[in-house]
């Protein structure tokens, strides 16, 4: 349970952009994730809980599949055009970082139950996340390393609204399926709760 919120938290925290911790050049939301790539790893090595399953060849296929095309891709780049490394190597540990998360969330144990219960803590982190940003933006709360407004749009933590905005488009649906697919009223009033805040 508590990787599953670490897991939440950390991609939540992910579209918190203008969070850079110090001396990371990281945001809050890489490093939680990085520290749930560890511990996840760390449990399936030693309790010798990692499977292989269908869904963790399809991922593989896939990384792998990707992996060349984007070598591919920045030989081709290197041989046209000027490229920067510092853009090619932070897009790299991106794809890295994903890579390792969906494969390791494939490979457990009770995959299925694993990840619905992550999808709630994601839902619920992200309301409060996304309250928390609205009373920033309407000047309830203050920290003066983060400005909530981009002109006249609101990005909260992000570095542009956008990224807020495509975040939101996914908290939503997750709520809703977890909204549709609970059989119990109590979850099921909880799942349509947790779309409205993403949906504002």
């Amino acid at each position: 349970m508590i990787l599953n919120a670490l897991l939440a938290f950390g991609i939540v925290m992910s579209s918190a952009t203008q969070w850079i911790v110090d001396g990371a050049s990281s945001t809050l939301g890489e490093l939680a994730l990085l520290l749930w790539i560890l511990l996840a790893l760390g449990q399936m090595l030693s309790a010798k809980q990692m499977m292989v399953t269908p869904a963790l060849v399809r991922l593989g296929g896939f990384w792998l599949g990707l992996a060349l095309l984007t070598c591919v891709g920045v030989i081709v780049g290197y041989m046209s055009e000027t490229l920067y490394a510092s853009y090619v190597v932070h897009d790299t540990a991106s794809y890295i970082l994903l890579a390792c998360i969906t494969c390791l969330s494939a490979a457990k144990l009770d995959t299925k139950r694993q990840l619905r219960q992550c999808a709630w803590f994601l839902v619920l982190f992200a309301n409060g996340t996304l309250a928390i940003q609205f009373l920033m933006g309407a000047g309830v709360i203050n920290f003066s390393s983060i400005n909530p407004w981009y002109w006249d749009r609101f990005r909260g933590w992000s570095q542009n609204p956008n990224q807020l905005a495509l975040y939101c488009a996914v908290y939503g649906p997750i709520a809703l399926h977890l909204a549709t697919t609970s059989k119990a009223r109590l979850p099921m009033v909880a799942g349509f709760t947790g779309l409205v805040i993403p949906v504002v």
